[in-house]
């Protein structure tokens, strides 16, 4: 006790220098009060959570020009802001890179508009995420309507007023607004819809990843000048006929706008059409699903979201009896903790903890897609077979781990993490593609074990 006390009293003297995490809503607020209008504060917080996590610190992973970005936007040091090291830079901002790592986010939001206004929001590539409809900042509703609230924190009659305006406008619109499903709610939609059981796991993992569930997004321009419409990001070139006119084969033979709409028959119609023709690798997101989708193991989220109760409740003793021998779903704080008790060091929980969650989302029985050399990537870390652990098939693997494959799917993450920390030491964490968005300063790592502790 004695020890954490002195730790938490050298954070706490610490604290101004260590780098905030917004959310959502405190972003929001604070944007709004430098100045940046309502209707752009839903994307602005959108771009915020793809590219920094809300995290004010973050300096990315060096860029194949050798240039980095900096603070909760990611801005670059070869355009935008002058790095430390006095290396070249156009500097268009006028500012340090340094002050973008400051929780005051002024010089951030300030330098960020200058890019908006220059290059537009492409300037971000997650900007895909978050191009909803021009009244984007319903995107946000739920939150908006606190931030409302928030913002006049000290009311007066004429704040309650506007206050009941801006509500009252908000529920007048909402039946107009793009809806944005839950995973249990698009499962119970898509069941009524005739889609099989089987398959609600996958359809609701697509969504999460195309559209995070929601029915008006409207995809970025591809290389081939087409889009991707609705829920599940169906391509204007090939499955519906876009409203301008544009040559398609629409093959879906349905109107892009359909696919926009809050009743998702269209939508859910066509996306089976082109799961029949091409299976789901023609989702590019599919690779974040392909885990099997064991009945068992993905069998409670469907119970609960569309099966009466009494059968319900022989299913989940069923489940309980069976549990032994499904795949384990940490979190971070429980996977922290198993880690803790097979020797990770402390210091190295958080980017630990971060990586899993990238890799396979926690999830302990994940075989990754098949990679370009017909390899795959198994367990909670996505090992690769073909250089670190031995396939069931025979085939030939380096086997660097001396383990096997399927002994990386179990919920005993004990060979995993030993394999995992092997691959560290040889070659370090970018042996990870994620590893970019895990590459935190230590001192915010120690912070966040600390409140896991």
């Amino acid at each position: 006790m004695k020890f954490l006390v002195v730790v938490l009293a050298t954070l706490a003297l610490a604290a101004p220098a260590l780098a905030t995490t917004y959310n959502r809503c405190s972003l929001a607020k604070a944007m709004y009060n430098l100045g940046v209008p309502k209707d752009q504060l839903a994307r602005w917080t959108c771009i915020a959570e793809h590219e920094s996590s809300y995290r004010t610190g973050v300096v990315g992973p060096t860029n194949s020009n050798g240039s980095n970005d900096y603070g909760i936007f990611q801005i670059n040091n070869y355009y935008w802001c002058q790095p430390s090291n006095g290396r070249f830079s156009y500097n268009e901002c006028k500012v340090s890179c340094d002050a973008l790592l400051s929780d005051n986010i002024s010089d951030s939001v300030t330098c960020a508009r200058k890019i908006l206004s220059q290059q537009g929001w492409s300037a971000w590539s997650t900007w895909k995420y978050c191009n909803v409809s021009k009244i984007c900042y319903i995107y946000c509703a739920k939150c908006y309507t606190i931030i409302t609230v928030l913002l006049f924190e000290n009311f007066n009659i004429s704040n309650m007023k506007f206050l009941i305006v801006v509500l009252a406008a908000l529920a007048l619109a909402a039946p107009t607004l793009a809806t944005t499903y839950n995973r249990c709610s698009l499962a119970k939609a898509m069941y009524n819809l005739g889609v099989p059981k089987d398959q609600l796991a996958r359809w609701t993992c697509i969504a999460e990843h195309e559209s995070s569930y929601r029915t008006g997004v409207v995809g970025p321009t591809n290389s081939n000048g087409s889009n991707d419409y609705g829920i599940f990001q169906i391509n204007n070139y090939y499955w519906c006929q876009p409203s301008n006119g544009r040559f398609s084969y629409n093959e879906c033979k349905v109107s892009c706008d359909a696919l926009l709409s809050d009743n998702i028959s269209a939508s859910v119609t066509c996306a089976r059409k082109i799961l029949s023709q091409q299976g789901w690798s023609a989702w590019s997101t599919w690779k974040y699903c392909n885990d099997d989708f064991k009945p068992l193991s993905q069998f409670n989220f469907r119970l609960l979201c569309i099966i009466k109760m009494k059968f319900l409740i022989v299913v989940l003793a069923a489940l309980a009896l069976a549990a032994p021998a499904l795949a384990t779903t940490y979190n971070r704080c429980s996977l922290a903790k198993a880690m803790y008790n097979l020797g990770v060091p402390k210091d190295q929980l958080a980017r630990w903890t971060c990586i899993a969650e990238h890799e396979s989302s926690y999830r302990t029985g994940v075989v990754g897609p098949t990679n370009s050399n017909g390899s795959n990537d198994y367990g909670i870390f996505q090992i690769n077979n073909y250089y670190w652990c031995q396939p069931s098939n025979g085939r030939f693997s380096y086997n660097e781990c001396k383990v096997s494959c399927d002994a990386l799917l179990s919920d005993n993450i004990s060979a995993s993490v030993t394999c995992a920390r092997k691959i560290l030491s040889q070659q370090g964490w970018s042996a990870w593609s994620t590893w970019k968005y895990c590459n935190v300063d230590k001192t915010v790592q120690a912070q966040q074990i600390l409140q896991y502790k």
